[in-house]
């Protein structure tokens, strides 16, 4: 084995719209979608976001972009997980911004449900370890993001 240093992702921002592109041809090829543009907006965002990932992450929002994406459309910064989004932002989070002037309700078992999905999505948890760690199965996983509208997150 020889040791070979490699920059974090972050520090290779120049090299993500390279890396999108290559894992948007595996993807797709491997599902047998068609090849979907990408906006201008969603490279910026990508270009920002902190990748902890790293490379993996990148392949494994790829995969769930092209999963979500409607044939032949471009990826628009609405399919994106929410934490692209606060990533660029200073104010808070919608979501501590509302629990912060209402009352503390107990979230339903739906709503938790909800955000679990959305969590391991942004997370770039592939679709069979999240049914896994759900304790479903990926076919009801695919209803589950149907039903709660998750391609259409911003």
């Amino acid at each position: 084995m020889i040791p070979v240093e490699i920059p974090l992702l972050r520090e290779r921002t120049a090299d993500i719209e390279l890396l999108v592109h290559h894992f948007l041809n595996l993807h797709t090829r491997h599902i047998g979608s068609t090849y979907p543009g990408v906006s201008r907006e969603v490279m910026a965002l990508l270009r920002d976001y902190r990748w902890p990932g790293n490379v993996r992450e990148l392949s494994n929002l790829v995969e769930y972009l092209v999963n979500i994406v409607p044939d032949g459309e471009v990826i628009d910064p609405t399919l994106l997980p929410p934490h692209f989004h606060r990533a660029t932002t200073t104010t808070l989070p919608a979501v501590e911004a509302v629990t912060a002037t209402t009352p503390a309700v107990p979230p339903s078992l739906k709503q938790l449900e909800h955000q679990r999905i959305i969590e391991a999505l942004g997370r770039g948890v592939s679709k069979a370890q999240l049914a896994q760690e759900l304790e479903i199965s990926v076919a009801t996983l695919y209803r589950k993001i149907k039903k709660y509208g998750l391609r259409d997150i911003h």
